[in-house]
């Protein structure tokens, strides 16, 4: 148990008490491993069924339908974030985009639940009710397989989710299994996706819905929709055993939460992205509270810690709530099962699942911080849909406190949702998503921001990556959610979603884009190698760099960070003649790589890697 700690709360920006106490977990139970899979490259594709446009089969899951419970909640009027919200960047072009899975490619479900994930080679993705895998070209290397033949078992219920574990170069796959209430996890055997997994089942006792997962060191953090407010561990060194393990499962209690009436509870745990993290950094689990819900006062964000002992579960402990006051948002929709947002040719609404943190809470370490982005759907007013986004930040292992937070929603009749962010390396923020109206079929887009962007803002204009072809009739449920992996090269992101594509026929997208390479200006990469430019040292204190453009540039700025992204050298060309050298300081410059970002007084034109030696 920890050590009792002077309560100290601090007001007006944020709030963030620690716990005098924390709690042992509830549920200490054991998984079981169900054996291996064969080679899924030597399963059958599933066999696509006759398409039509009527009911599908719906995935269940546990509803709600409680209307507001406050009615004064703060904001009053419009969300007050979306006015501080102004695009200055030009939209980002896609690296690639390409059709997942259809609706009858693997059954007839709705909603797809659209998951999939990014690896050295290959990019692994699923939906109700099937797992497909492509190369990173968007070509296929295994055709859609059911789930139930996946797990070798003939089941297939489906909320299936996709992780590549980078930290150990293994695939995670899962399903929930609802006659046995219980949590059906795949683990590749190899780094290969289309080889053999281990097979792992875990038994609630409820049925547990929505579930999702984080990768940490020492564990696979999960959540679900069941009763109880409870956050999940899994002993990730056994599920890693080439050979089968014997993996623990830690339930702890997430206490101090109020329910959302109105949707499935949706919590989530902090996802490592990259390799860098403090020493004994404990896990983190974040929910939202929202002051239109019987008996939360304020709008603000809750955190808990969770420190495990895998010798010992029963020194395992989840700390009492750390409370992060955000300015306030509004979460309630129509009651989860009616629909939300409106589409052209019919009057059936989308559900947005409103009141709860899209998936996922990524988590990135740097030398000075630490970022953990969340974000969820909220109303922007006129019955329409934004993103509330919220990058907490922290050092060490201290307190997390908001660093910034946003409402992106433009000034159209447009609603956005499922919402899914990340953060690279150089800190740019990549935030994607559904997009639907009234004049608007239901696609998907992306936004972003750059590292040292005004605070709270998404910079980038919003860029198309899936227009909707028709509207969906035949039923309220859409989405359930959307998911934003990083490519291991810590630059792209990948993203997937659902759209519209013929009349009650959805598809899912794949795309690939960064926000590290941006076009125009030409800088010269005659040396480049493996995408570094290198610049050699004219002198002691100074660095030469070639401008292609064909006219002469004046006011002409540049900005240096360091690989984690941290800020080192500002300053400005006055003139450069066209394809002329220009000089730029390299003080406090030392060997290593940087970043180069060259821009004008309109818009900022290239951000490039570049070696001093």
């Amino acid at each position: 148990m920890k050590n009792s700690i002077l309560v100290v709360c601090f007001f007006f920006t944020s709030i963030y008490c620690y716990s005098q106490t924390g709690y042992p977990p509830d549920v200490i139970s054991q998984g079981v491993f169900k054996g291996v899979t064969i080679p899924l490259r030597d399963l059958k594709p599933a066999v696509p069924i006759e398409a039509n446009d009527g009911p599908a089969k719906e995935v269940p899951n546990n509803l709600r339908s409680i209307p507001k419970s406050n009615p004064n909640a703060l904001p009053l009027g419009d969300d007050p974030l979306v006015i501080q919200n102004k695009t200055f960047r030009g939209p980002e072009d896609l690296l690639l985009s390409f059709d997942g899975i259809a609706r009858f490619e693997a059954g007839d479900a709705t909603p797809p639940d659209p998951t999939g994930a990014a690896g050295p080679n290959h990019y692994v993705h699923a939906c109700n009710f099937g797992v497909k895998i492509f190369d990173k070209d968007g070509n296929i290397v295994l055709n859609t397989v059911l789930l139930g033949d996946f797990f070798g078992n003939g089941i297939t219920n489906g909320d299936p989710i996709v992780m590549y574990d980078h930290l150990a170069d293994r695939w995670l796959v899962s399903q929930f299994y609802i006659a046995g209430d219980a949590l059906q996890i795949a683990i590749s055997t190899t780094e290969d996706p289309t080889g053999t997994y281990n097979l792992y089942e875990f038994t609630f006792g409820q049925f547990p819905d929505y579930p999702k997962y984080s990768i940490w060191p020492n564990a696979y953090l999960m959540t679900t929709n069941k009763g109880g407010f409870t956050a999940y561990a899994l002993e990730r060194d056994e599920m890693l055993d080439p050979a089968g393990g014997n993996p623990q499962i830690l339930g702890f209690p997430l206490e101090g939460i109020v329910e959302n009436p109105n949707a499935p509870f949706g919590s989530q745990a902090s996802n490592l992205l990259g390799i860098e993290i403090p020493a004994n950094a404990p896990g983190y689990f974040a929910y939202i509270q929202d002051d239109s819900w019987n008996g939360v006062s304020f709008d603000h964000i809750k955190l808990w810690e969770v420190n495990l002992d895998w010798e010992t579960p029963s020194n395992s402990m989840i700390s009492q709530p750390f409370t992060i006051p955000t300015d306030p948002y509004e979460t309630s929709f129509f009651p989860f099962g009616t629909g939300d947002v409106t589409q052209p040719g019919t009057n059936q609404r989308l559900d947005v699942l409103g009141g709860l943190l899209s998936y996922m809470a990524n988590y990135r370490s740097f030398a000075s911080h630490n970022s953990l982005l969340i974000n969820f759907s909220v109303d922007v007013g006129g019955d329409r849909s934004g993103i509330r986004w919220i990058e907490l930040r922290n050092v060490d292992n201290g307190p997390f406190s908001l660093y910034q937070e946003g409402t992106w929603s433009l000034s159209d009749n447009n609603s956005r949702f499922f919402g899914s962010m990340a953060m690279d390396i150089n800190g740019n923020i990549a935030l994607a998503y559904n997009i639907g109206g009234p004049n608007t079929f239901a696609g998907i887009r992306f936004t972003g921001r750059l590292d040292g962007d005004p605070l709270g803002s998404m910079s980038f204009e919003e860029q198309i990556i899936q227009e909707g072809g028709s509207f969906q009739s035949n039923s309220n449920r859409f989405g359930d959610y959307s998911q934003m992996t990083m490519d291991p090269d810590g630059l792209t992101f990948w993203f997937t979603g659902e759209y519209i594509k013929n009349t009650n026929l959805w598809s899912t997208k794949i795309a690939a884009f960064n926000l590290d390479d941006l076009p125009a200006l030409g800088l010269d990469e005659s040396t480049t190698n493996s995408n570094l430019i290198k610049i050699y040292p004219i002198d002691g204190a100074n660095s030469e760099i070639t401008v292609s453009d064909t006219e002469d540039i004046e006011n002409l700025h540049y900005r240096i960070f360091d690989i984690k992204g941290e800020l080192n050298v500002t300053g400005n060309f006055n003139k450069i003649e066209s394809g002329h050298s220009a000089k730029f300081s390299r003080a406090n410059l030392s060997f290593g790589v940087y970043l180069l970002e060259v821009y004008d007084n309109s818009k900022f034109k290239k951000f490039k890697k570049f070696l001093i030696d």
